[in-house]
This record gives structure tokens, sequence and C-alpha cells, in this order.
């Protein structure tokens, strides 16, 4: 019989190196190696792995219940095992450490379900959808599954991904006792498309087979914000789940009642504030902030992040003034945030399929002073770009006025240029300039695409549209999406002609 000396793995540190020490768990992963042997054990308080040049742990699998004596090692920063002798555990030991074990589980999963980030209805006639998400990551976090967050490549995107970020990362070095551990347990990837496309579930599924040899064969978590929620997203999320991930969504972008109902019948969670009948006005970058602090209440730098992504969306609600007050208290003005929104979704553009986490993290409020810096270069030179491309677009637009109202077309490949800015930014940037002047809607027109803004003094949305071209041309492939008052819709070009008629008559009734 092994000698028990009383060590609970998460005591095992850099000053118990060179000690020899007994600890006892469930085994949860064994690596496919023949030599040295290497399973990973849990007690509950934490996991460390267990390696044999000896061949003892042959015949171990997961699930089984062992102690194990040996020295405590570092290797590459990661505190080990380096094991001497190992008896499988059976029996009433075997049932005592499982409940104990059991009961360390149920307390670590609990999520902080004090109050939300700032005063909300909304926010409060959500609540369980944000507990429920909040329970479904946290759970999966202490578990040991690897967590995978996709986002939009935007800066709402990138709000909402990090919010997460700052909140997962800590419970996974907690759980693992090492910040390396953050290397094999979890990932971030943006998506320059607005919704989940087919080509990034290959990626993402590549990427997890390729990890199984270093986390196990656990499901992946696959956190997909700020996009997810429309048909465009579907095969694309059943081939994640064909391939064993747990799915999360944490989305905002308006979708049909039939959108909804696939996407929910395939996704373990989607928290959506129109599934509530609320808008897009709440954005992802809000609820990320709020999913993460149910997470991980002992968050921190995420107060920034709920208003600069209300800034980058254009959001116009209660919420955004009171999350533009708590950025306020952290020290940024509505002024800054505006100039910072336009220069993340610059770097953001650069750095395409880069996770780029460090840059990322410092210019959502890590370092305040690179971040300051990063201003101060970037956006002068940022806003003379934008204001030539905007003055060039409108000089190219066709303004069309019909029964007293007001609307501009542009046509995308002629009044603008490849690269930065987008022909989505041009856009936006030309109806904000011209919506002050009473125009209802600004369309910049592509082969086979017309990108919408439109004034909040319409009823038009962009559902709206998408269903009526839907019905008056049935072969026309019309597909897209984006939020209510800004998106894209696309298109055979057969119908390029009788589609810009259809859109011009429908903002000039």
């Amino acid at each position: 019989m092994i000698r028990m000396i009383k060590k609970e793995i998460k005591e095992l540190n850099n000053s118990e190196i060179g000690n020899e020490v007994a600890i006892m768990g469930k085994v949860i992963r064994k690596a496919p190696l023949k030599k040295p042997q290497i399973v990973t054990l849990s007690d509950g308080t934490s996991s460390i792995d267990v390696v044999s040049f000896s061949n003892n742990l042959e015949e171990i699998g997961e699930g089984d219940f062992i102690k194990a004596v040996g020295m405590v090692k570092e290797n590459k920063g990661n505190i080990e095992l380096k094991e001497k002798k190992i008896e499988e555990i059976k029996g009433d030991e075997r049932d005592k450490i499982e409940k104990k074990i059991n009961k360390i589980k149920k307390k670590e999963r609990r999520i902080n379900k004090g109050d939300f980030l700032i005063e909300s209805e909304k926010l409060e006639a959500m609540r369980e959808g944000f507990e429920k998400c909040a329970s479904e990551i946290k759970r999966m976090i202490m578990e040991g599954h690897p967590v995978l967050v996709r986002h939009h490549a935007d800066c709402d995107g990138y709000c909402a991904a990090m919010s997460l970020e700052r909140a997962i990362l800590p419970l996974i070095e907690s759980k693992h006792r090492s910040k390396i551990s953050a290397l094999r347990y979890y990932r971030r990837a943006p998506s320059r498309t607005p919704f989940y496309d087919y080509s990034d579930a290959v990626r993402d599924i590549t990427m997890i087979n390729r990890d199984k040899d270093r986390v196990g064969d656990k499901e992946t978590l696959l956190i997909i914000t700020d996009m997810g929620s429309s048909a465009q997203s579907l095969l694309s999320i059943k081939k994640a789940k064909l391939y064993g991930c747990k799915i999360v969504i944490i989305d905002h972008h308006a979708a049909s009642e039939e959108e909804d109902k696939a996407i929910k019948e395939i996704a373990d969670i989607h928290l959506n504030p129109h599934t509530y009948g609320f808008d897009s006005n709440l954005t992802a970058g809000m609820l990320g902030a709020e999913v993460a602090r149910m997470i991980n209440k002992k968050v921190g730098n995420i107060e920034l992040l709920p208003g600069l992504s209300g800034i980058a969306d254009r959001s116009e609600c209660e919420e955004m003034d009171r999350y533009l007050q708590l950025a306020k208290a952290d020290g940024y003005d509505e002024e800054y945030l505006r100039k910072l929104a336009m220069v993340i979704d610059f770097e953001t553009y650069h750095m395409r399929y880069m996770e780029s986490r460090e840059m990322t993290a410092d210019l959502l409020g890590k370092n305040r002073e690179r971040q300051d810096e990063m201003v101060k270069i970037v956006y002068p030179e940022l806003e003379k770009m934008m204001e030539e491309h905007t003055e060039s677009a409108i000089h190219y637009m066709q303004e069309i006025e019909k029964n007293g109202n007001k609307i501009g077309i542009i046509n995308i490949k002629e009044a603008s240029s490849i690269g930065y800015p987008g022909a989505g930014k041009i856009v936006g940037s030309v109806f904000s300039k011209l919506s002050e002047k009473g125009f209802l809607s600004v369309l910049g027109e592509g082969d086979g695409s017309v990108i919408f803004r439109i004034s909040h003094n319409t009823d038009v949305t962009l559902s709206k549209i998408m269903n009526k071209l839907k019905r008056e041309f049935p072969f026309a492939m019309i597909s897209g999406g984006g939020h209510d008052k800004a998106g894209t819709i696309r298109f055979l070009s057969a119908e390029q002609s009788k589609i810009r008629d259809a859109n011009i008559d429908e903002f000039t009734r």
C-alpha cells in the first residue's frame, strides 16, 4: 500500500519542487504516448500531469481513480509529478474521493448572480438567458474542456470576445495552475464575415482535431459572438456539432422566426436580445461583458468595453447611455471612445485572421499608455483617410429625391478603392454625414449586392427589405443580414436593375 502524504494538487507549486509527495484523484486524460506515459490527475482542487517512464500507467485509463507517489518537478513552466509508484483506488475510498470531487465541482461551477453592470429592465428580462449561458460556459471550463471563441472581426466583436477572454483565462489558469495551460485550453479566432462562415468552421475543426493530443478527446466549447444567428451560419454550426463541439452563441443580429428556430434547434445556447422582443441596440460587446461578469465575479478591465462597442455599432438606447457613464467613470469620455473605435476597426482590419492577443489587449485597455499612443499615432491619419474617401464617394454618389424623401446611391466599384476603408465603412461614413441633411438611406451597390445604412426616421428595416425582395424575386437567391438599420443583401446580378428599382421605391414611397 502507498503511504499517504496529505497533499492536495492545488498545494503543489514551485516551493514543492524536489519533494516527494503522494496525491490521489481521478484520471481525466491519458496522453497517446508510449514513453513517457502521461495522465492528467484531478482531485477537484486542481489537476496535474503524472509522468511515468516505467510503464506503471499502462493499465490506467481515463475515469480511473489512482494514488500516485512521485517527485514534484518543473517542465517548461508547468508543475508535474514524476511517478515512482501507482496504485488504483476502488471501493469505498474511491466513492469518498469522487464525492469530494463532485462537491468541489458544484461549488466552483457557481456563477455570479448579482447585479448587472448597469440598471436595465431589458437585461433583467433576459436574466434567465444570461445565467443559463454563463452556467454552461463555466461548467465546461471547470470540467477541463478546451474553449474556442470565434468572433466577428470588428470593434463590437472584439469587445465581446475580449470581455469573455478576460473572464475565462484566469479560470483556466486557476484550474490547471499554469498560464501555459491557456495556450492548450484556450483560443480566440476573428472572422471577417458577420456570420459563421463555412471556411472558418473548417479551420476551427482542423485546429480542434490537431489539439486533441494536447488536451484529450473532450468536446470543445465553441463560443460564437457577434455573429451566428442567421441561416448563413447554420451549416457551419451543424458541422461543428458533428465534430463534438458544444455551441454557445452570444449575438445581437436580427434573424427571422424561421432562422431563430433553426439556430435554437442546433445550438446549445443562443443568447440574443431579438428573441426577447428587443433590438440590436444591445450590442454583442454589452452582452459579452455581462456574461463575463457572471462567469467570473473577479473579472477586471471590462468597464470600457460595453460603451466602446455601442459607439462602434451606433447603439441608441438607455443602456448605451449608462454604459457610457460606466466608461467615463473608468476614464474614457465619448469623444475618445469614438476615436478608439475607429482605430480598433482599422487595426483589426489589418490583423485579418490573426489572434494578435497582446496587441488587441493593449488596444482594449490592458496598457493605457500604449492605447493612448496608438490613438495619437493612428487616428489623425485615419481621420484624413476617411474624410478623403467620404468626400470622393459623395462626389460620385447619385442623389434621388421622390415624394419629399431623399436617398443616396454609391456605385462601390466606381467610388471606392481596394483596401481600407472597405465599402461598408465608406457607406456608413457617407450616411453619417448625409443623415443630418435628411437622407433616409445611403445604398452601396456592388455586383449582386447592396450595402444599406438606414435612418431611424423611417420604419424601413433590413429584414423588411429582405422579405419583400424574396417575395418579388424568388429566383434571385436573396441572402444577407446585419442589423435593422445597417447590413448587406446579396443576390444574383441578373436581377440587379429590378432590385435597384425596388429598393428606391421602398425608401421613396
